[in-house]
């Protein structure tokens, strides 16, 4: 490869690295695009139910006050602009808390940095986790413990000595395959963004100034691969998640289930076992409150209250 050749590469690598994020937004049977309210100048307000030229300052868009008014309403507004942003995951957190009113921001999951700590997780080159305990296998009687395990290829002590070595280059943490997604150092930090404000007399929620919809230093999640969650899922859907976890059905086969019913709606995306396992286990906390159940109980004192209803 010449250098040319190498350095057109390089120039198609960081176009795509840099990418702007556009947020169609319902607002009562009219898709907007928020983006264009992200901006210095931004245009005037589209005549649409709960608009407004009178914003307050530092302001640039009034959210809909018949379904997003108070602090009850952060979630939902919280998980459609999420929805809205294809391509990028966002984590929200409080900016600023005033006498009257809050700031919140939404951030791409690509501007947190990792902690330092993270890269001593493993050992040189093993697998195993740092600090954590070595246990011997105990030999019982005359059966050795490769005597007792499962698989023939582990019985075996000669095959399991002829197994390829896996080894882990202890200094190059690039070359460890992650599922994660962080900025490599405080200098590459994506600082896309989106401010909002709620007053606390009115409970209005206000699209706030210093909002940035530009992405740097990653590509744009695929929409197959999208983390959806249960925000993502219709009545029906949550009435047949409760109906297959009254049956048995583990979770892993739920999510294929869920992912699947959600492709008939062009809904893009998956559910990850992990979390359907959280949806789960918040159903069977409410049924247990609903029940009377005590966290605190043991399984015996479980049963023995169900037995008594």
């Amino acid at each position: 490869m010449n250098v040319d050749t190498a350095s057109e590469i390089l120039t198609q690598h960081h176009k795509l690295n840099q990418w702007s994020q556009r947020i169609p937004f319902d607002v009562g049977g009219e898709v907007i695009d928020l983006s264009l309210y992200c901006v210095d100048n931004p245009p005037q307000p589209p005549n649409i139910k709960g608009s407004t030229t009178s914003l307050p300052n530092n302001t640039t868009f009034l959210f809909d006050d018949s379904k997003y008014k108070g602090e009850d309403s952060r979630k939902v507004l919280m998980n459609d602009l999420k929805s809205a942003c294809v391509g990028c995951s966002l984590q929200w957190r409080k900016s600023h808390v005033a006498d009257n009113q809050t700031g919140y921001v939404l951030r791409c999951d690509h501007y947190r940095v990792p902690d330092a700590r993270w890269g001593a997780v493993f050992e040189g080159k093993n697998f195993s986790k740092s600090g954590s305990t070595v246990e011997l296998n105990k030999q019982r009687g005359s059966s050795s413990a490769f005597k007792r395990m499962p698989d023939y290829k582990l019985r075996n002590k000669s095959l399991l000595e002829l197994s390829p070595k896996v080894t882990v280059n202890e200094k190059n943490r690039a070359t460890r395959r992650t599922s994660g997604s962080a900025a490599v150092s405080q200098e590459t930090r994506c600082k896309m963004c989106i401010r909002l404000t709620r007053y606390h007399t009115s409970g209005c929620w206000y699209l706030a100034t210093g909002s940035n919809v530009d992405h740097k230093f990653h590509l744009p999640i695929r929409p197959e691969v999208t983390k959806l969650s249960e925000c993502n899922l219709n009545n029906e859907e949550v009435d047949l998640m409760k109906l297959l976890y009254n049956n048995g059905v583990g979770v892993a086969s739920m999510g294929k289930i869920m992912t699947s019913l959600s492709k008939k709606r062009n809904v893009k995306g998956l559910f990850l076992t992990q979390t359907v396992r959280n949806m789960t286990a918040r159903l069977q906390s409410t049924m247990n409150h609903v029940s009377g159940i005590d966290p605190k109980w043991t399984v015996a004192q479980k049963t023995i209250h169900s037995m008594n209803e």
